[in-house]
């Protein structure tokens, strides 16, 4: 083997001397600018095949690094990777490292430069992916193999063509192959509320701000669970921050989605601005604070976690509440809750947006190939595989015969090794043990393979054609960095972020007076905000591809 992925024990007190960044690495000569991959010997070319199955006419084998999750079984184990061996010929020897640890290891193993052929699935930063892309070239340009072999990620790139800006570097080329939704119930938040209160106590949907400020009044005083008991939470959030960027929708702000979530877009000088300096952010805070003052917002929204939100949830006090999907607040009421699909207006003369939506890029580093790789081309088509229908269906759903069938509709059906799994496992345990769907891929997420997830229920599949109109005309994804503007941005970031998120819950919780705002506006330009924003528009050129 040309290289040993068991360095780890002896390299692990190297992580105390370097980070991921330090370009400390065994990169190898780094002169030059990026060209697109290196190709493989003549005789590895020979041995492979361009379209088709198998990918190479031998067996070859590839060095592998890649996150496990907790539920998942080795992947030796794994039934779909015996499959996947089959159909292309090529053997993988893996690193799996578990969650908890893949930071480390992924660090430690990038600065011993002792480097395997492929990355795969989460694990990778941005940052890494520019420190050792373009910067260090470790990990090889994936342009020119995108053009000649990748006919599937080709399609998705037709289908998405804003995901190109998302994975394309500061550099102008692409070092990986993306985790993509392609279901917008995936990249939604939804707010909801109780909907049998309504009904109890004879109200219609709000669709202003001060209408649905009227409702949970009503919540609160009124007694829509019948107990007698002054018990209810009009609104029932763990954190504010969440909140606040869905009431900027209906001031406007908020116009290029929650990607970027302290930032959107002055639309007259197509610029990056930060949202708390628009003079309307002032009323949604203040409109924030009043709901915490009244008792329409739950006192212990600042130390509240998801799990009591489930709990509070499931003792039915909950009016409304904001999340991916009606499941967090509890099986015992979750089907009381509608979705509020038309953004609330908060002035006759601002148009609302539905701000919460995130870019459809969920990770940008699912699958990079290193120059250590002596098959870049077979290993290419290996990881591109998974975004044709064949590929999605194998990553998603497994072994057609084992763990799904396709019925007379075409609908891909569940075996009973999933749903009713004789060993007593659960959907998700039984999921962990046949295919490695957790965790995102080099692969596009597909309503026809995410049975039993929460983004596949009705009520969203309905609310996102409601809400379409409602949608940012552009959505953001993570903006690209050079290495040097990242750093920066990294420190500014840390104070001025850091800084807003306190200053923000002081504001509404009422412990510091909305006269103070200037103050915090001022405060927020020594730390250096311009210069945050000098480089946050940087990164959108790049983003942009006006580099």
């Amino acid at each position: 083997m040309k290289k040993s992925l068991r360095l780890f024990s002896v390299l692990t007190a190297m992580l105390l001397a370097t980070t991921a960044l330090s370009g400390c690495g065994g990169g190898g000569d780094t002169e030059g600018s990026a060209t697109d991959g290196d190709s493989s010997s003549d005789a590895a070319l020979e041995n492979f095949n361009p379209t088709g199955m198998p990918i190479v006419n031998e067996p070859i084998t590839l060095e592998v690094f890649c996150g496990k999750h907790p539920l998942q079984v080795d992947y030796d184990e794994m039934p779909m990777w015996d499959e996947y061996e089959k159909l292309t010929g090529i053997h993988i020897e893996w690193d799996l490292v578990d969650m908890s640890s893949m930071t480390e290891r992924k660090n430690i193993l990038l600065n011993s430069g002792d480097y395997p052929d492929v990355f795969f699935k989460q694990g990778l930063s941005e940052a890494d992916l520019v420190s050792y892309g373009p910067d260090q070239q470790v990990f090889i340009p994936l342009d020119d193999l995108i053009e000649k072999y990748g006919e599937n990620f080709k399609n998705v790139l037709a289908d998405y063509p804003e995901i190109e800006n998302a994975i394309r570097l500061y550099d102008g080329h692409i070092y990986s192959l993306p985790n993509i939704a392609g279901m917008e119930t995936s990249v939604g938040v939804f707010y909801f509320i109780n909907q049998a209160w309504m009904d109890t106590l004879g109200l219609s949907m709000p669709t202003t701000i001060d209408e649905f400020r009227d409702v949970l009044i009503a919540f609160r005083d009124e007694d829509p669970n019948g107990n007698g008991i002054k018990d209810e939470i009009p609104i029932l959030s763990g954190g504010v921050n969440g909140l606040i960027n869905y009431f900027k929708g209906s001031w406007g702000l908020g116009n290029r989605g929650i990607t970027n979530p302290y930032v959107d877009c002055d639309e007259e000088t197509d610029t990056v601005r930060f949202t708390a300096t628009v003079p309307e952010f002032r009323e949604v805070v203040d409109f924030m604070r009043g709901l915490y003052a009244d008792g329409l917002l739950n006192q212990e929204i600042f130390t509240i976690d998801d799990k009591t939100v489930t709990a509070k949830g499931e003792e039915g006090v909950a009016g409304s509440f904001m999340f991916q999907n009606p499941i967090q607040i509890g099986k015992t009421h979750q089907d009381d809750f509608a979705i509020i699909t038309t953004p609330l207006k908060a002035h006759d003369d601002i148009e609302p947006i539905n701000t919460m939506i995130y870019s459809n890029v969920m990770s940008k580093t699912s699958f990079v190939i290193t120059k250590e790789c002596e098959y870049p081309e077979a290993a290419f088509r290996w990881g591109e595989y998974f975004y044709s229908e064949e590929g999605q269906a194998l990553f998603w759903m497994g072994v057609e015969g084992l763990t799904y069938t396709v019925n007379e509709n075409g609908e891909y059906i569940p075996t009973d090794l999933i749903l009713n799994n004789p060993d007593g496992l659960t959907v998700d345990e039984a999921t962990g043990k046949y295919f490695p769907r957790f965790m995102g891929g080099p692969t596009i997420k597909n309503y026809k393979y995410a049975y039993g997830q929460g983004d596949t229920l009705p009520i969203l599949m309905d609310a996102v054609e409601v809400m379409r109109p409602y949608k940012p005309k552009e959505i953001w994804g993570s903006f690209n960095f050079n290495i040097d503007q990242q750093t920066e941005l990294n420190a500014l970031s840390t104070d001025i972020l850091t800084y807003y998120d306190e200053m923000i819950a002081q504001f509404v919780s009422g412990k510091t007076p909305m006269s103070e705002w200037d103050t915090f506006l001022a405060e927020l330009d020594k730390m250096g905000l311009d210069r945050y924003l000098e480089i946050m528009n940087e990164g959108y050129q790049n983003y942009k591809g006006q580099q």
